[in-house]
């Protein structure tokens, strides 16, 4: 069932995907972290960029194993990490940009969060947050 929701999420997050990457406009030497990366999708796409390092964090054993085996091709330059609503298990500065793509209404302390975003981005560093708003 947990391959099905995530084949799923990568479709119903495309174009949010696509927004989200033309946003971050990767560049050779950036380092870009993903919070949760869910399908996967935007992970493929960073990688393709040319980004020099993607990392991606989730909350799903069944997200991190689909995406190792997914990007073997470029796993000396992917870094995947479980995590949930702690703090991220990165340095401080360790990134140029971040992103997340639907994943803040998942997020119980939205401040804390982002205190984590602003820790791991290096001064300067971009953030782009995607999601859908229903009214």
């Amino acid at each position: 069932m947990g391959r099905l929701v995530l084949w799923r999420l990568d479709r119903v997050n495309g174009g949010m995907n696509d927004f989200t990457l033309e946003a971050l406009a990767p560049e050779a030497d950036d380092r870009i972290l993903e919070v949760g990366f869910g399908g996967g999708a935007l992970l493929g796409q960073l990688l393709a960029s040319g980004a020099a390092r993607v990392a991606g964090t989730d909350v799903s054993e069944v997200a991190l194993s689909r995406a190792r085996k997914r990007y073997t091709a470029v796993a000396d330059r992917l870094q995947l990490a479980l995590c949930g609503e702690t703090a991220l298990p990165f340095a401080d500065a360790a990134f140029t940009k971040a992103c997340a793509v639907n994943g803040i209404y998942f997020w119980p302390e939205i401040g804390g969060r982002l205190a984590e975003f602003r820790r791991v981005l290096e001064p300067g560093g971009r953030l782009v947050l995607c999601y859908n708003v229903v009214r």
